[in-house]
């Protein structure tokens, strides 16, 4: 049975003293949880008919005037095993608590307890073997749990249980543990075996970190098949590969459950750290391994499209990029984001508010969108123009503008929308990362300053299609622009889906490198010498 399936009563009493043969119970209580939800508590102080020392009193509170009146074990035994039934007996520090409860049964003449006994401190002990004190208090401090009146019985029965819920998902998470019998086998699992579990922890710290290079790349996390369970990338591989064999108890759980499956460690190291971005991308799209939970398909970003269909200027939102003449600018994040901005152009720069049409295919785009765009004026075109360059200053005032009107009229809802659109327009960028160009515009070269010279990213169509590592004050080496060249000599009739997530990946890296990097447009084959004298003047500085 599945430990979550199974009643667990979890039992603290308070006593008048540590032997059961000599010591009474003065309280006890349960409480029965099941899938890590409480169902019931039992609670009930004794009298027992014999002195309270002073340092029991002066540790739980309870005085021999709460006693007077209360039942004796007689009375409240036979309940509290009504309560136990035949669940699993959970105590912090089981022994003593069943041992307590023991003595008081033989006295009384009642059968002795067979159930399951399960002991928080001994999964304590093989769980968090790095924590010093296992004691009930110090695990309340680990767990950040509120301790408030501890040494009552029902307040300890309450913590022992909020305890044993951590402990058994740890079980579950680093060894695979889930079952009744198995929970009750681990916590009397001898030290040394549970080592031997950890011997493949203890082979990749003492073969395998050692090897891993402080350089930027890729990681991959493999099983004992070979299988590739997680790919990850770091600017420094060897500082984010250590980490997860570090202080192992505090990773989350799907952290730990991860170590815990891993036997191997594969790498590939990069000149830069854009190529690792590039690269992870790619590689967690070819395997889609388990514990990437993030990019593990290639999506359709869509992008907004501003050319003649009809013969007429229109905006529209696409899923592809096509090399049809029309400028495109994007990606965006998502398909409300873009068609937002196109339902603003439309009401702002169009016909009417009816030119936001509904789908509808139109030769040579393509589109399959639910809403796709509308017509703009021509006389509209270099305005709407601006904004998708990132000039954003005219459509906040025409918004803010509208909005007044609308409310001026009492028109409240479309004055809503206004506003609406308005906080959607300042939070946008307020430059993209590719200086406002459209994406058949966007060729060039991204120079960034390392600590060993430059890092020079070739681009075409906004996505990198070569790196270099170039000293300081060293000329452009021969050949470095031909796959450049290559690229824009032979453009595709469409980006693949691959090259636009590369493009927004590069687009995202731009951005957080903007104050240092230094960009060199290409604007036409005719002109790759002025391009390259260019970036050879920046290698200069």
């Amino acid at each position: 049975m599945n430990i979550s399936q199974a009643r667990l009563v979890v039992v603290d009493v308070e006593t008048t003293g540590l032997s059961p043969k000599d010591s009474r119970i003065i309280e006890i209580a349960a409480v029965a949880v099941s899938d890590g939800v409480v169902t019931g508590t039992f609670q009930s102080l004794i009298d027992p008919q014999c002195p309270l020392p002073r340092q029991i009193q002066n540790l739980t509170g309870i005085r021999p005037s709460d006693l007077d009146y209360a039942p004796v074990a007689a009375d409240v035994m036979p309940e509290f095993l009504d309560f136990l039934g035949d669940s699993v007996f959970v105590a912090h520090n089981a022994t003593f608590d069943w041992q307590m409860v023991h003595g008081e049964l033989q006295r009384l003449g009642l059968p002795e307890l067979t159930n399951p006994k399960l002991c928080t401190v001994r999964l304590a002990r093989r769980l968090l073997r790095e924590l010093p004190s296992k004691s009930l208090g110090s695990l309340i401090r680990f767990y950040g749990l509120s301790s408030g009146g501890l040494h009552r019985a029902l307040k300890d029965a309450r913590m022992t249980a909020a305890i044993m819920d951590r402990l058994l998902k740890r079980l579950k998470s680093t060894y695979d543990v889930c079952d009744v019998a198995g929970v009750l086998q681990f916590q009397s699992q001898p030290y040394a075996k549970l080592q031997r579990q950890k011997q493949h922890l203890a082979r990749i710290k003492s073969d395998v970190l050692p090897r891993v290079p402080p350089s930027p790349g890729v990681y991959t996390l493999l099983d004992s098949s070979g299988r590739i369970l997680y790919v990850g990338r770091s600017k420094n591989l060897q500082r984010r590969v250590r980490s997860y064999f570090a202080g192992i108890e505090g990773h989350p759980e799907r952290t730990r459950k991860l170590v815990r499956a891993t036997r191997d460690i594969d790498w590939q190291t990069t000149g830069t750290e854009l190529e690792a971005v590039l690269l992870e991308s790619r590689e967690i799209k070819a395997h889609k391994p388990r514990f990437n939970r993030a990019a593990v398909d290639y999506r359709h970003r869509p992008s907004l499209r501003l050319g003649r269909i009809k013969k007429a200027p229109w905006v529209t939102v696409v899923h592809y990029v096509r090399n049809d003449s029309a400028e495109y600018f994007g990606p965006f994040g998502s398909r409300r984001e873009a068609e937002t901005i196109a339902a603003i152009l439309v009401r702002l720069y169009g016909a009417s508010p009816s030119s936001f049409q509904p789908a509808e295919r139109l030769a040579g785009v393509g589109l399959t969108a639910a809403r796709i765009g509308g017509r703009i004026e021509d006389n509209e075109v270099e305005r709407t123009r601006a904004f998708l360059a990132g000039d954003y200053s005219e459509v906040l005032a025409k918004l803010e503008s509208r909005m007044r009107r609308a409310s001026d009229r009492q028109k409240y809802e479309l004055a809503l929308q206004y506003r609406d659109w308005h906080a959607f327009v300042e939070a946008l960028p307020s430059a993209t990362a590719f200086a406002g160009r459209s994406i058949p515009d966007r060729h060039g070269a991204a120079i960034l300053a390392n600590e060993n010279g430059w890092e020079l990213h070739l681009f075409a169509f906004g996505c990198p299609v070569k790196t270099l590592a170039v000293p300081r004050n060293t000329d452009l080496p021969e050949c470095a622009v031909d796959e450049l060249i290559q690229a824009l000599a032979a453009p595709s009739e469409r980006l693949s889906v691959q090259h636009i997530t590369e493009m927004a990946l590069f687009a995202q890296w731009l951005r957080q490198v903007a104050d240092s990097v230094r960009l060199v447009w290409l604007t036409g084959l005719e002109h790759v010498r002025e391009f390259e004298g260019a970036v050879g003047a920046h290698l200069k500085f």
